[in-house]
């Protein structure tokens, strides 16, 4: 309900913006860094520009993931039976063989404005930026927010700023 709340003001203040605008000044690309990842940095939001404009096409920002699909299954509750996640793939690889896998982190998307309202998602932008899983930390829920303060108590990553150093 929360992330539908969000995306309804994200789109809302959009428009808004554009309105007061008036279309002849609107922008060539739009950039949303959601505020709930506070170790973004500044060439990651850089590259993410620079590879919508090369590409021409919508960009966002990924991660590499640790857990293969490959080995995840769905669980029926009611039965107790599991399927494989991804029917009609044989997990019979050998975890070294296992092509490495992505996810959208949600840290930066990068659309030209006028794709920006056409899309069904901005999870479906077909160029992708690699980031590190510390950029990628996504503050959602109050236990998100104690793994950061523990990153960020342990050195493990600066405290959040304005711009890189």
């Amino acid at each position: 309900m929360l992330e539908l709340l969000v995306n309804s003001v994200r789109k809302s203040l959009f428009c808004a913006r554009r309105s007061w605008l008036g279309d002849e000044t609107r922008p060539d690309v739009v950039v949303l860094l959601q505020p709930t990842q506070p170790f973004r940095t500044c060439s990651t939001v850089v590259r993410t520009i620079e590879k919508c404009l090369s590409t021409k096409r919508g960009a966002l920002t990924v991660s590499a993931v640790n857990e293969h699909p490959i080995l995840m299954r769905i669980l029926d509750p009611a039965s107790g039976r599991v399927r494989n996640l991804l029917p009609n793939v044989s997990s019979t690889v050998r975890r070294q063989d296992f092509p490495k896998i992505f996810k959208v982190n949600g840290a930066v998307y990068a659309n030209f404005s006028q794709d920006y309202f056409s899309k069904a998602s901005l999870n479906d932008n077909p160029f992708a930026v690699e980031t590190s899983r510390i950029e990628a930390v996504d503050i959602d829920e109050p236990s998100d927010l104690e793994h950061a303060r523990r990153l960020v108590e342990q050195n493990i990553v600066a405290a959040p700023c304005l711009h890189d150093n």
